[in-house]
C-alpha cells in the first residue's frame, strides 16, 4: 500500500470514529426528583401547597436548523395513586398536580413546574411527563422531533386514613369552608343501564344512549350558611362560585333572582356518569330538581296522556337549568301548586360542574318546610323531544313510577 493509500484509509477511519462517537445535540434536560412531605389535614388547611418543583430545559441552539415559527414544545403528564378503583364512578381529581397542565405548551428556555398537593388521602403518587418539541427544517421543510420522558414518586410522609370525598361533598366542603364528617349517609346511589321513559308514554323507553344523562348517584342535606359563608361561597369578589362561567364550573343564578340570607340552605345534588356538557351543537338539555314542598298532593302537577310519564308528575316547585344552542344555558324557578305556574323568586345557585349538577336553595323560598320530597332528572334532545323519532336520553331519579325521595328539612351542618 502507497503512502497516499494510507493517508485516505486513516483519514477515512479517523472520520469514521469521530462521526461515531459526536454526541446527538442536547435538546432537553429535566431535574425532576423523588418528594417526601407531610400532607395532613394542618398542612392543607389553608388549600393546596406546594411540595416542590423541576424545571424543564430546552436548549435553543441545537434547534438553529429548524423554522421557529413551527418549532412547538408540548408538556403532558400522567399522575396515579395506584389505588383508584375501575368500578368507581366518581371521577375522583387526583391529590396531586402540576402548576403546568398536561397538555399545554411550553416555551423555550427554562420553565419551572411545581408540584401541588390538594388533599391527605394518599401515601404515594407516581408522576410521569413527556415534553416533546417538533418543528420544520428551514432546509427542506421536514419534520424534526426531540423528545424526553420523566418519571418521579410524591410520597405523603402522614397521609390520613380513608377515601378521599366524593366530588358533591369536595363542592359543599368549599362552599360551607369546613370538612364535613359523615356525608356518605346523605347520598343515594340508584341504578344505571335501566330503561328510563320518555316524558310521552308513546315513546318507548330506552336505556340512556348519552352518559351525561345518566344518573348514578343522588343526593340532598339542609346546612346553615352565614353571611361570611355565603360570601366567600357566592357573593363576594373572589366567590368560589360566582355566577358565570368560574374555575369550578359555570354557576347560573335565577332567571327570577332573590337574595341570599343568612339560614337553612337546601343542597340537592345528581351525579352523572360522564361530565354535563356546557355546550353541544344541535342538542337541548334540561336538567332539573322537582319537589314537592308541602307533601299536598291535591296541588301537584298532574301531567295530561300521552304526557303521564312527564318526569315533573306528583311535584310542585321546579328547578330547572336548561340549554338551548342558540341562546346557551339558563336556570328557571317555578311555583307549579296553582296553574297556571307562578314565576319562583329565588336566591337559589345551580352549579354544573364536570359530572355534577347541585342546587344551593334557601329554605325560606320554599316556605320554610319541615319535610319535603325531591326527584333529579336529566333530559337530551334535538329540538323535538324524541316524539318525532329524533334522539333523545334521559333519566329519572327516582323514576315516576316510584316515591319521591324524602328529605327532612333540619340542618345537618
Amino acid at each position: 500500500m502507497n503512502k497516499t493509500s494510507k493517508l485516505t484509509t486513516c483519514l477515512g477511519l479517523a472520520l469514521a470514529a469521530c462521526t461515531g462517537s459526536a454526541p446527538e445535540p442536547q435538546v432537553l434536560i429535566a431535574n425532576a426528583r423523588d418528594i417526601a412531605a407531610c400532607c395532613d389535614a394542618a398542612a392543607l388547611a389553608n388549600g393546596p401547597i406546594v411540595v416542590g418543583d423541576f424545571q424543564v430545559q430546552i436548549f435553543t441552539g441545537p434547534l438553529k436548523d429548524l423554522d421557529p415559527d413551527t418549532i412547538e414544545v408540548t408538556f403532558t403528564s400522567v399522575i396515579a395513586t395506584g389505588n383508584e378503583d375501575p368500578d368507581q364512578l366518581h371521577a375522583i381529581t387526583p391529590p396531586v398536580t402540576l402548576s403546568q397542565a398536561s397538555g399545554s405548551l411550553l416555551e423555550l428556555g427554562s420553565t419551572t413546574v411545581e408540584v401541588v398537593v390538594a388533599d391527605q388521602y394518599f401515601e404515594q403518587a407516581d408522576v410521569r411527563f413527556f415534553v416533546e418539541v417538533q418543528g420544520r427544517r428551514i432546509d427542506d421543510f421536514s419534520l424534526e422531533i426531540r423528545e424526553l420522558s420523566g418519571a418521579f414518586t410524591v410520597t405523603n410522609t402522614c397521609p390520613s386514613g380513608g377515601n378521599p370525598p366524593a366530588p358533591p361533598q369536595r363542592m359543599l366542603e368549599a362552599i360551607v369552608g369546613q370538612r364535613l364528617e359523615g356525608f356518605e349517609m346523605f347520598s343515594l346511589d340508584v341504578p344505571v343501564g335501566e330503561p328510563t321513559n320518555n316524558s310521552s308514554s308513546q315513546v318507548p323507553p330506552q336505556v340512556p344512549p348519552e352518559l351525561y344523562t345518566e344518573t348514578f348517584q343522588i343526593g340532598a342535606v339542609v346546612v346553615d350558611l352565614d353571611e361570611a359563608q355565603l360570601e366567600a361561597a357566592f357573593l363576594g369578589p373572589n366567590a368560589v362560585y360566582p355566577v358565570g362561567p368560574g374555575p369550578n364550573g359555570l354557576t347560573l343564578m335565577s332567571d327570577f333572582p332573590g337574595g341570599m340570607p343568612e339560614g337553612p340552605y337546601l343542597v340537592a345534588w345528581q351525579c352523572c356518569v360522564d361530565p354535563i356538557p356546557l355546550d353541544a351543537q344541535g342538542k337541548f338539555f334540561q336538567y332539573a330538581l322537582v319537589l314537592d314542598r308541602d307533601l299536598d298532593t291535591t296541588n301537584n302537577y298532574v301531567p295530561t296522556p300521552p304526557f303521564d310519564t312527564d318526569p315533573f308528575t306528583g311535584t310542585d316547585t321546579w328547578f330547572i337549568n336548561q340549554y338551548e344552542p342558540f341562546g346557551g344555558w339558563r336556570f328557571s324557578t317555578t311555583d307549579a301548586r296553582t296553574f297556571p305556574p307562578n314565576l319562583l323568586f329565588t336566591g337559589a345557585r345551580a352549579i354544573l360542574s364536570d359530572q355534577v349538577q347541585m342546587f344551593v336553595i334557601p329554605v325560606q323560598d320554599i316556605g320554610s318546610p319541615t319535610e319535603i320530597g325531591i326527584r333529579l332528572t336529566t333530559f337530551s334532545h334535538e329540538g323535538d323531544f324524541g316524539f318525532s323519532g329524533g334522539p333523545w336520553s334521559a333519566d329519572q331519579s327516582l323514576p315516576v313510577s316510584s316515591p319521591l325521595v324524602p328529605v327532612p328539612m333540619t340542618a345537618s351542618y
